[in-house]
């Protein structure tokens, strides 16, 4: 019985030394390597950062605004989209860096997908951003191999694929170098702007703005053809639930998309690196109204 018990142990203790180990080296890797998790870190780090614009959004708005060109036109950006971030990841981040610097920028940008795609108020926050705030208790569920095992994919594809080993990480901003042909067909859409103006945690970043002084841009991001819709490109205003207003600007027309090209995409209405600088040339332009 002693030696059964015995052997238990050490058999517990090999699998949970393992267990560390693995995840361990897992998340090395996805230190070294992933963008979302070096952006995290390097923002965390940000300490009376004087940022004039910040960008909020999720993957189409992590690769295409240009936070480096806008930095060099006199204007210091930083990126701070994540792929797959929810609005309330997005109001988090911003309220983050608000109680952990001073200095306020001038900017918000909130990038976000066509409405018809994208669900504003779920109530989820990535997983990168949940764990590593102040005040959150760590569990065994908080692994790194069960909490960002979909972070193993991206860490394949940097092994296999060379469109994602070329791609360059500058003021939070994932540059893409490759192209992907966006083969997809038009459909009558419109901009949906009484859903954006409903949402709730749309609201409280548009709040959080209005109430710190800073002025906030939402942006319809572009999109492959078969999301893009047929209303006009202009600078608008809209009134959230709440009563604060913030200026909207529909980017994912089919009159502003005639700016890209077939070889300006990456995948799935994301802009390559090419793309992205048209975007932003053209997104500085509202800035200045």
């Amino acid at each position: 019985m002693k030696r059964f018990a015995f052997k238990t142990i050490i058999f517990s203790l090999f699998i949970l030394l393992n267990f560390i180990l693995i995840n361990s080296i897992y998340l090395g890797l996805l230190m070294l390597t992933d963008w979302d998790c070096r952006k995290r870190i390097e923002s965390l780090k940000f300490n009376n950062a004087d940022f004039e614009l910040l960008a909020l959004g999720a993957s189409t708005t992590s690769c295409g605004i240009d936070t480096e060109y806008l930095t060099d036109m006199g204007i210091k950006s930083y990126n701070l989209a994540l792929d797959g971030a929810t609005i309330k990841t997005s109001y988090f981040q911003l309220a983050e860096y608000l109680s952990n610097n001073v200095n306020r920028p001038d900017y918000v940008i909130l990038g976000i997908n066509p409405p018809i795609q994208k669900v504003f108020d779920v109530e989820s926050i990535n997983p990168l951003v949940e764990i590593t705030s102040d005040g959150y208790e760590l569990s065994l569920s908080d692994a790194p191999i069960l909490r960002f095992r979909w972070l193993g994919y991206e860490l394949f594809m940097k092994i296999v694929s060379r469109k994602h080993r070329l791609a360059d990480f500058s003021f939070g901003q994932i540059k893409y170098k490759m192209s992907v042909v966006d083969n997809t067909d038009y459909c009558e859409l419109y901009s949906e702007v009484e859903r954006v103006a409903s949402s709730h945690w749309i609201g409280e970043i548009v709040r959080l703005c209005s109430e710190t002084g800073i002025e906030m841009l939402i942006v319809e991001m572009p999109g492959y053809k078969a999301t893009q819709n047929l209303s006009k490109t202009g600078l608008g205003t809209i009134q959230s639930a709440n009563g604060f207003q913030a200026k909207m600007v529909n980017l994912n027309s089919r009159e502003f998309c005639r700016i890209f090209e077939d070889d300006d995409w990456i995948v799935n209405s994301h802009l390559n690196e090419a793309g992205g600088l048209k975007l932003t040339r053209e997104l500085a332009k509202y800035l200045s109204k």
